[in-house]
């Protein structure tokens, strides 16, 4: 091999070389930056337990006094809701990114919020502010969710001791929280027929004047999960 050859390899090896490290050094740089505390590590922490008693106990203490007092007028309520484990993730996801956004201070006192709520009359979805609801109609299974059980899960922030509804991408709830929902009045001023429970299942900001319908509008929360029954109760640990 001749020197000029020789010459040629070495450079070429040196700049392979030097490519490789720059890219290492940017991944690391990159790797660096990422928030630590949306994907943090528990690995130190022993994970939540309860007696397998416990919960049978409580399940049918339920099953035979607060659901079957619903079963009275709505027959065979949904018992269980099951959500995806990355639906949930992606949830808490958000809330972290919205709040390291918009958060003046840092604040680690967030929360998760489950409201007890009921879907609204099938006539209804996929209409105004039940538009996010229009994909159950598709669905023989979902078709049957009114009136049915749910939860709504939105997301809390401690201010002054208090666990308050916010909005991590609206900067004015940091302090006071969502204001309080209040169903708008029609144009005889009489209440609409709103199932406000439900409002909050399908992303609704609260509204403070009754002059003003913002029933509409979007604030992060969590609905949509899968209700036993109708879905096969059959399938379910606990009865």
């Amino acid at each position: 091999m001749s020197t000029t050859q020789q010459l040629k390899l070495i450079i070429a090896v040196l700049l392979v070389a030097l490519a490789g490290t720059i890219y290492y050094y940017n991944l690391e740089e990159v790797d660096s930056k990422l928030d630590k505390s949306v994907c943090m590590d528990f690995s130190n922490y022993e994970p939540s337990t309860l007696k397998t008693g416990l919960i049978g106990d409580m399940v049918s203490i339920y099953k035979n006094n607060q659901l079957g007092e619903i079963n009275r007028s709505i027959t065979d309520d949904a018992r269980a809701i099951w959500f995806d484990l990355d639906t949930i993730k992606k949830f808490i996801y958000h809330i972290e990114k919205g709040v390291e956004k918009n958060a003046s201070t840092p604040n680690n006192k967030l929360g998760i919020r489950l409201y007890y709520a009921s879907y609204p009359e099938k006539s209804k979805w996929g209409k105004d502010q039940y538009s996010d609801l229009a994909g159950f109609l598709t669905n023989p299974k979902t078709q049957n969710y009114e009136f049915k059980h749910t939860l709504v899960l939105l997301p809390t922030i401690n201010v002054g001791g208090n666990d308050l509804d916010f909005n991590p991408f609206e900067k004015t709830t940091y302090t006071t929280g969502l204001p309080k929902y209040v169903k708008p009045l029609n144009n005889a001023q009489e209440p609409v027929e709103i199932d406000e429970s439900a409002e909050a299942a399908v992303k609704v900001f609260a509204i403070t004047s009754s002059a003003t319908d913002r029933s509409k509008d979007p604030t992060p929360g969590r609905n949509h999960g899968a209700l036993y029954p109708p879905g096969n109760p059959s399938i379910l640990s606990f009865e």
